[in-house]
């Protein structure tokens, strides 16, 4: 049985079951009473809680910025997608709740997991002498290598990342007993091998963007397509175009090049035994 034949063989089985769900067409802005599938309801299922979705100040003020900065960012904001925008908007939101400064997400999701490593991050910093992390710190300001930033934890693994690990592997381990429960002994191993080495990478990388600049660990995360395409190959039976060759060989070229230019220009730092012994031997701070 192909994938394909077992998909549609699940759509059936939750159809009969009255369990299969289609999505009902909305026409027109969200709000208290929306069109539904043709007809006028009262809308108790919506997370609109402030009333913006449909509110037509706001539809104007996008129109406005659709025509003066285009239809996206172009890439992320540490790179070249710091739009004005953006600026604008978190100092009017800082300005309005009376903070510092506001950093703004995209997303529910990228904001816990933003907010979640500074936490971890500022705990783990208080059980390291400060004198010594910011020894270090300046240190490696000065004369670290391209591929090392100002960190005192280098590429540890910190307590986030291990159980952000732990998280995959019973993942894994879920989707094998449901795939073995179901009769599927084929994807009962192909499924978590591939969740395990999918959340193992998503890992490093996330480890390379904290001791590396997002412009040289940006190339090697590219090569993430060339994967999915050999992954298409062999699961889907989809044989690339002249494109995707050469995209593949234009990210891979990238990668490589930026790796040989990289450790030309030096190794990185190495922290000083003094973030290891705060204290020194004979008791004293570090100076």
């Amino acid at each position: 049985m192909s994938l394909d034949d077992d998909a549609q063989s699940e759509l059936r089985e939750l159809a009969d079951a009255h369990r299969r769900r289609i999505p009902r067409v909305v026409d027109g802005a969200q709000g208290s009473v929306i069109q539904l599938d043709g007809r006028e309801v009262i809308n108790f299922a919506s997370n609109d809680y402030l009333g913006l979705a449909g509110d037509p100040r706001l539809a104007r003020a996008a129109c406005a910025a659709l025509e003066a900065s285009g239809n996206g960012s172009g890439a992320s904001r540490l790179i070249v997608g710091n739009q004005r925008e953006h600026v604008v908007l978190e100092a009017a939101l800082a300005d309005w709740l009376r903070v510092g400064g506001v950093r703004l997400f995209n997303a529910g999701y990228a904001a816990n997991v933003g907010v979640l490593t500074m936490m971890s991050d500022a705990i783990h910093k208080a059980h390291i002498a400060p004198t010594a992390v910011s020894t270090w710190e300046e240190s490696n300001v000065q004369s670290a290598g391209p591929f090392t930033r100002s960190s005192p934890r280098g590429a540890s693994l910190d307590s986030t990342t291990l159980m952000h690990l732990l998280l995959h592997l019973l993942l894994a381990l879920l989707v094998a007993v449901v795939c073995l429960y179901s009769g599927r002994a084929f994807w009962a191993w192909v499924l978590p091998v591939a969740l395990l080495l999918g959340g193992i990478g998503a890992i490093m990388m996330a480890q390379a963007y904290r001791v590396a600049t997002p412009s040289i660990v940006v190339p090697f995360e590219y090569t993430g397509m060339v994967w999915g395409v050999g992954l298409g190959f062999l699961i889907w039976g989809d044989v690339p175009d002249l494109w995707i060759w050469v995209g593949s060989v234009v990210v891979i070229g990238s990668g490589l090049y930026i790796l040989h230019r990289e450790t030309r220009r030096g190794a990185p730092a190495s922290p000083p035994a003094a973030a290891a012994n705060p204290a020194g031997e004979s008791g004293a701070p570090t100076s």
